[in-house]
């Protein structure tokens, strides 16, 4: 199977996010970012009477509940800041990519890619994972490397027919 694509912002943007979700270690830097952010807010809420027994249970309630907002808000305000950080990086390291065209040929042991900069052969066997997201294929090798396709400039179901054929699984992400 004979495919070609482009490569678009967007579609480097979605597939940033997508790795970044699938990064054990980013989940674990969040959880203990908000985690710091509740207890910091705790200590600068409480800090003006040290001494635990001059604490009132009213300013107590007070205090964790802005704790806990705080590092709520902390957690959920993360995933904004990865989303402006990658675009960023995309602007400036992927600028002479975006907008080229992609010829990508699946054979029964290859998937081999050619663009303006060159070609990449890679084994079948060698491909980790495929995701499947609404707007793009994401497909991973083993050696940590991403190859994103549209969905809008190929016929999604053949390809996904073809990938299944070939022994592929896919994965969908929600």
């Amino acid at each position: 199977m004979k495919i070609e694509y482009f490569i678009r912002e967007e579609d480097l943007l979605e597939t940033q996010l997508l790795i970044a979700s699938q990064s054990k270690n980013l989940r674990k830097q969040r959880w203990i970012g908000s985690i710091s952010v509740m207890v910091l807010m705790l200590v600068v809420c409480l800090h003006p009477d040290i001494r635990l027994q001059s604490f009132g249970l009213l300013k107590i309630v007070a205090a964790i509940a802005i704790s806990i907002f705080a590092g709520g808000l902390f957690f959920f305000l993360i995933p904004h800041t990865y989303r402006r950080h990658y675009l960023n990086r995309i602007k400036t390291h992927f600028a002479g990519m975006t907008g080229n065209s992609v010829e990508l040929q699946l054979t029964n042991d290859f998937m081999e890619t050619r663009d303006k900069t060159g070609e990449t052969k890679v084994k079948l066997t060698a491909i980790k994972k495929v995701y499947e997201t609404g707007n793009l294929f994401v497909i991973q090798s083993d050696s940590g490397n991403y190859l994103t396709i549209a969905k809008q400039d190929i016929d999604f179901v053949k390809f996904r027919d073809c990938l299944i054929s070939y022994g592929l699984n896919l994965e969908p992400v929600v």
